[in-house]
């Protein structure tokens, strides 16, 4: 696993870098696609969108060609950004050549245009006073567009205002009690509304988080998180279900927070985590 740690300083920086790239192939307030995988990359790309008036709209990349064009024509979607090197590791060439009338943006192209005069605004003026660089909004103007998992037919878009975000991620805080001394273990990609929700709260809220790239590492993941001493961690409970076939009793020993959400908890996840590891799966629910 190549691992890299990065400050809010370090985040801060990417963000308003990709953020003045993103502005180089979109108009203020359009909806652009991202599909990309859980890495810090992604996080600070959405960030940055965010700052200047961009609206990311996040792509499930497991969704084939088909849905991922749904989801584009629903939500007026013309340029995607994502990466050559994703592509390639997920090996999602075919799906990305079935994509029709959309303008695909790699940032290892996007990087290339990043000029002195853009190094000079982001290192002289723009990390100093990441406020005054931003663009302004509203609370109520649009921050983010999830997609429907496409269970009723084809996927909606579902528009967040800046308002909803912050307001959800305050609704969180108030019924658990996560504090700074905690570490988040996120799998989950933040093209879902449990994992989006889930990245910015400890971002917003100045806790530790641990970006993993893929929710599907079921022995790799218990070894995460005994290893680096996580104490949150939500998944799905089909993931769940799989970490605690190949976790040993003592890799969740610092656990103290496991929020099961997206479906329904299976009633033997919840027994098996309580008498495995102790531990009392929280169920959350929450739409899209």
């Amino acid at each position: 696993i190549n691992e890299v740690v990065e400050t809010y300083q370090d985040v801060l920086k990417k963000s308003l870098a990709l953020g003045r790239l993103a502005c180089k192939v979109s108009e203020s307030r359009e909806a652009v696609g991202v599909l990309m995988p859980n890495l810090t990359n992604t996080l600070a790309l959405v960030l940055g969108m965010t700052a200047f008036n961009r609206i990311p709209a996040m792509l499930n990349f497991t969704s084939g060609s088909a849905g991922i064009q749904n989801a584009c024509i629903a939500a007026n979607i013309k340029t995607v950004i994502t990466s050559r090197k994703f592509i390639e590791t997920a090996k999602l060439e075919e799906v990305i050549n079935h994509l029709n009338n959309l303008n695909i943006v790699y940032l290892e192209d996007l990087r290339t245009q990043f000029s002195m005069l853009d190094r000079a605004w982001l290192m002289g003026y723009a990390i100093h006073y990441p406020r005054a660089a931003m663009e302004e909004t509203s609370p109520e103007l649009p921050a983010v567009i999830l997609f429907t998992s496409g269970s009723e037919g084809k996927p909606k878009g579902v528009v967040h205002s800046h308002k909803s975000v912050l307001a959800n991620i305050s609704q969180i805080m108030a019924m658990l009690d996560f504090n700074p001394t905690d570490k988040f273990m996120m799998v989950l990609p933040m093209f879902h509304a449990f994992g989006f929700t889930g990245t910015l709260l400890p971002i917003f809220n100045g806790i530790n988080i641990l970006i993993f790239p893929s929710p599907l590492q079921y022995k790799v993941i218990p070894e995460v998180i005994y290893d680096r001493g996580c104490t949150v961690l939500f998944a799905t409970s089909t993931f769940l279900g799989n970490y605690a076939k190949f976790a040993h009793p003592y890799d969740f020993y610092k656990l103290r927070l496991v929020v099961a959400g997206a479906e329904k908890l299976n009633e033997e996840v919840r027994k098996v985590y309580s008498e495995k590891f102790g531990i009392r799966v929280l169920e959350g629910y929450g739409s899209t």
